[in-house]
């Protein structure tokens, strides 16, 4: 493939929550969370099949705990940093990708603010029907996947091949 066309393709099927949010720190939440449909027309008319994508979008926000004045009025920056992260998890999700990569998504958040973001994340990914592939320091959360990998395992093993 192309650049173009691997840029594209990531475009319409992937779902991206970066550690670090990534958010548009002036725009809204709203506005955070309908970019990618900038970006990727076929996942633009997969919303639009479904309702308008500000009627979606404003719904994956509610259901990740973002409504009312959160999601349409002043910028993103305003919001907490679990905020953010509902921002950014409804930002991956919109348009169903095939699949959503979260790189430490609960990593700024105590305890009882992670278990209800994981509630609300992997219950939105199972409603959009896409694959979720999550990187973590944390061990607690391996129980809450079908499969998982320890990376200094693969560390190890390339090591020993080829020493």
């Amino acid at each position: 493939m192309s650049a173009t066309h691997r840029d594209r393709f990531r475009a319409e099927h992937y779902g991206v929550i970066f550690q670090m949010f990534n958010l548009l720190p002036y725009a809204s939440a709203l506005d955070n969370v309908l970019l990618p449909l900038s970006f990727a027309p076929e996942r633009q008319k997969r919303v639009v099949k479904q309702r308008p994508a500000r009627e979606e979008a404003t719904r994956l926000l509610a259901a990740l705990g973002v409504d009312g004045p959160l999601a349409t009025k002043g910028i993103a920056a305003k919001l907490s940093v679990g905020q953010q992260q509902r921002v950014a998890a409804a930002r991956a999700l919109i348009g169903a990708p095939d699949l959503v990569i979260a790189d430490e998504p609960t990593s700024a958040l105590d305890a009882r603010t992670q278990e209800t973001f994981l509630e609300l994340l992997f219950g939105q990914v199972e409603e959009v029907g896409a694959t979720l592939i999550m990187v973590s320091h944390d061990d607690r959360l391996a129980a809450r996947f079908d499969r998982t990998l320890d990376l200094s395992d693969v560390a190890t093993i390339r090591q020993g091949v080829e020493g």
